[in-house]
Parts: C-alpha cells; structure tokens; sequence
C-alpha cells in the first residue's frame, strides 16, 4: 500500500506540474533554455571573479601578455554576464525577436570566447623566459598564496582547472545556443499554427 500511495502521488505532482507549466507557457524547451542561461551567468560570474583575483593580486607586475590576457578574459565575461542577463529577460517575456537576438549575440560570444580563451590558454601553456617572465615569476612567490603561485608556475593543478573551466563555458555557451534555436523553431510552430486557426494564413481562406 506505502508504495502505491507513493506512485500516486507522484503522478499526481508530476500531472500538476505538466499542467501548470504548459498552462503557463513553460514548455521543456523553455525551462531548459533558462536553467542554460543560469548556468552560463554562473560560469561567466566566475570567470570574472578569477581574473579580477589575478589583477588585485599582481596588478602592474603583469608582463604586457599576461595583462592582455586577462583584461580581455574578464571584459569578454562581462560581456556574457550582460547577455545572460538579457537571456533571462528574453525567455520569460518568450517572445521570438528577442530570443532571435540572444541567438546572435551567443554566436558572436562564442567566437569571442574561443579567442580570449585561446589566448589564456596559450599564455599558461607556454611560459617565456623574459626578465619580465621572471620577475612576475617572483611577484608571484612572495605573495605566498597556494593557488596563485599554482598558476605562476605553470603547475598541473592550474592546467587542468583551466582547462576545465574554459571547456565547460564553451559547451555550456554551445549547449545555450543550441537550446535557443529549438525554442526558436517552437516559437515559429505556435505562431503558425496560431495564424492557421484565426484565419491569417492566406492559403487557408482559398
């Protein structure tokens, strides 16, 4: 008896859970599109945090790679911190021309991002050996924090969260677009079926 009580109720929630949102507008697509968009302001949150981390700590004692690096990594996560903030407008007020323009300015993120990454990557990957290296280098010891220093000296702990962290807000922004143009193509469906049945449709008055 406990367990048919049980399935019951829990096809009861999840009936009034699948009404309440179709009722509402809120179709899988929908909700997955806006839990991606929560999840990129996440990453790109994050982001900005990691590389705001980096010029309080070191601030001039950057060498000019390193400072482009970073400046560029932290303003294109603004960037996308803006877009998702937008993203999320766009999907509660689910209205095609506004999701059209998320769908652009994610493909335009995405190329940025795989740019400023790239060049991050390049920087941590491949250390140089100039006086300023060095000196950064030292700046970077006698500041004694564990996870700074980790990333001065190229360690495998600093390779492999990095690597993870830019390979994840890439498929993440991948995965949003993705997401975005299927709510897209549900929006396109609504409004021609809509436009069918009111009789908007030329070919349905013939």
């Amino acid at each position: 008896m406990p367990s048919v009580t049980s399935s019951s109720t829990t096809i009861v929630d999840n009936t009034f859970l699948s009404s309440f949102t179709k009722k509402n507008g809120w179709t899988s697509t929908r909700l997955t599109l806006l839990l991606c968009v929560l999840w990129n302001l996440f990453f790109s949150v994050a982001f900005i945090g990691f590389g705001c981390l980096f010029v309080f700590l070191l601030g001039s004692k950057f060498t000019e790679l390193s400072t482009a690096a970073v400046t560029l990594h932290v303003f294109c996560y603004i960037g996308l911190g803006a877009i998702n903030i937008f993203g999320t407008y766009a999907v509660v007020k689910n209205q095609r021309s506004l999701q059209s323009v998320l769908c652009g300015m994610l493909l335009a993120h995405i190329v940025l991002a795989i740019g400023s990454g790239a060049l991050c990557l390049y920087v941590l990957f491949n250390p140089s050996n100039s006086p300023a290296a060095a000196e950064e280098l030292a700046t970077c010891l006698r500041i004694g924090n564990a996870v700074v220093s980790q990333f001065c000296l190229r360690g495998p702990i600093a390779k492999g969260t990095s690597l993870s962290l830019f390979f994840g807000i890439w498929f993440a922004e991948g995965l949003t677009f993705y997401v975005a143009n299927r709510s897209l193509m549900e929006l396109d469906a609504v409004t021609d079926e809509e436009a069918y049945f009111t009789g908007a449709d030329d070919s349905y008055h013939c």
